[in-house]
């Protein structure tokens, strides 16, 4: 079984005082480390098909004007992706 995320700290935290010393610090670097990402948002998601810095790029390119079909060709994605950013259906969390 794989875990990531809050789930696999909340059994880390569970199963923290049933273990000894070397897992316990093993744990503790871990958690230390430990920055919450959504994990379904921007190119954390697995399906993404762009960079944050690509996304960023379109945004931009949109704003300035420039047209769908020359942005997609650009940066060889699909018109529907770039109309996604365009109406903010996808990659909503970068701003410009």
């Amino acid at each position: 079984m794989l875990l990531r995320g809050k789930k696999a700290v909340e059994i880390m935290k569970e199963i923290y005082p049933f273990l000894h010393n070397r897992r316990r610090a093993q744990i503790d670097r871990v958690l230390e480390s430990y920055v919450d990402i959504d994990q379904n948002k921007g190119m954390y998601n697995p399906g993404a098909k762009i960079s944050e810095g690509q996304a960023k790029a379109i945004k931009q390119r949109l704003r300035d004007g420039d047209s769908v079909t020359a942005i997609a060709t650009d940066f060889q994605v699909s018109l529907s992706l770039v109309r996604e950013i365009k109406s903010g259906r996808t990659w909503k969390h970068i701003t410009v």
